[in-house]
């Protein structure tokens, strides 16, 4: 391990981490969505999983309570999701994609796309399948 902390894979992790995140965000609001990476992880369950509870929501995307209510207050300020009450447990809501919030998916897939070729620009197929491997692995050892 390197005595240099800019040089650990976790400080590197990280890195990437926010300036893709800092890229999709840029790329959205280029594109004149306001919307950030953070709501989009939301909208990418609800894409593949409608109708969760918001506890279900947040242990999807790792993220706590508090955090959970702003981003589903963001999305519901932007008309993409609603909540409604569950069918059967009074103290909780469903989290449901409304058709805007269903059709934006084709909007921003491709900027999504788009930013991460960017990303893994110059670098070889075979390099990223390893690469992803490595990082599966890292948080399998880690959870």
């Amino acid at each position: 391990m390197s005595s240099n902390l800019h040089e650990t894979t976790g400080y590197q992790i990280r890195t990437v981490s926010l300036l893709l995140i800092n890229k999709i965000n840029q790329n959205f609001l280029k594109a004149g969505f306001d919307i950030t990476a953070e709501q989009l992880k939301m909208l990418v369950v609800l894409w593949n999983e409608d109708n969760r509870t918001q506890n279900e929501l947040g242990e999807s995307v790792g993220k706590f309570k508090t955090s959970v209510t702003k981003l589903v207050d963001g999305l519901e300020k932007r008309h993409l999701i609603q909540r409604v009450p569950h069918p059967t447990d009074r103290r909780s809501n469903l989290i449901q994609l409304t058709a805007m919030g269903k059709n934006i998916e084709k909007q921003l897939t491709p900027i999504v796309k788009k930013t991460l070729d960017e990303a893994h620009k110059n670098i070889p197929q075979e390099h990223l399948i390893i690469f992803q491997e490595v990082l599966q692995q890292i948080e399998k050892n880690l959870t």
